[in-house]
């Protein structure tokens, strides 16, 4: 059997090869079907030909639109809780009843368990335990500083408010969560346009589109002066 060790190990490596392909091209096989209009066979191919063709230029557009895209998250994320806190501190001051709602909305938005966790924000800590959603909890618990309320406490209408705040901060905050969710597809998006441009020679505004069905010329009956019926749908038809 040590006679076919070379064997194995050429099958390792091709194996190996194909898990690295495949983790590090997985978010260029969407793009790659919406800007070509092709099969997922196609696709596959399309991300392994870029990234085994450029891998440095992968891996340096890869941490470049990490770190900008973590800049920008960052700051929506606080944008977006400082715009909530601010709103509601304004109906707190104008209302002091107001207070118990408040204080039950933000507590619910704000995990009790994250944000009472200790993270350490060197950049060792930051590339082992990266933990972003507990992160963003802390900030947001240094921004809010909420005082976490029992719904149970509440009283009658104090609980129909707190549920009518709360659905807008969920609304609100949801909206700071998507563009999360949109950064990353519109960031691996123009990676494979990039790559497509660097290894195909293909220009980035070169989308597939379908193309449009041509309309029919509907027929028409046209009653001719000496009582023919003829449609005209048909006659252009002849004459063309």
């Amino acid at each position: 059997m040590a006679i076919f060790l070379p064997l194995a190990l050429l099958s390792g490596f091709i194996m190996v090869l194909i898990l690295i392909g495949t983790f590090a091209s997985a978010t260029l096989f969407h793009p790659a079907i919406g800007a070509e209009g092709t099969d997922g066979f196609d696709a596959v191919s399309r991300g392994f030909s870029y990234i085994f063709a450029k891998p440095w230029h992968y891996i340096w557009y890869q941490l470049t639109a990490n770190v900008y895209g973590v800049i920008c998250v960052v700051f929506v994320f606080i944008f977006a809780v400082g715009m909530c806190t601010l709103a509601l501190d304004a109906g707190e001051k104008l209302y002091p009843q107001f207070k118990n709602v408040n204080d039950f909305a933000l507590s619910s938005v704000v995990s009790e368990k994250h944000s009472r966790a200790h993270y350490k924000w060197d950049i060792e800590s930051l590339v082992t335990k990266p933990h972003p959603y507990g992160r963003t909890m802390a900030v947001a618990k240094e921004i809010i500083k909420p005082q976490y309320v029992n719904f149970n406490s509440l009283r009658g209408d104090h609980k129909v408010a707190g549920v009518i705040v709360l659905a807008w901060l969920l609304v609100t905050l949801g909206l700071a969560y998507s563009y999360l969710i949109s950064y990353f597809i519109s960031s691996q998006t123009i990676i494979y346009f990039i790559l497509r441009k660097k290894v195909d020679g293909i220009e980035m505004n070169e989308v597939y589109e379908e193309p449009e069905e041509e309309e029919k010329p509907s027929a028409v009956t046209v009653t001719s002066p000496q009582g023919e019926k003829k449609e005209e749908g048909q006659a252009a038809e002849k004459k063309s």
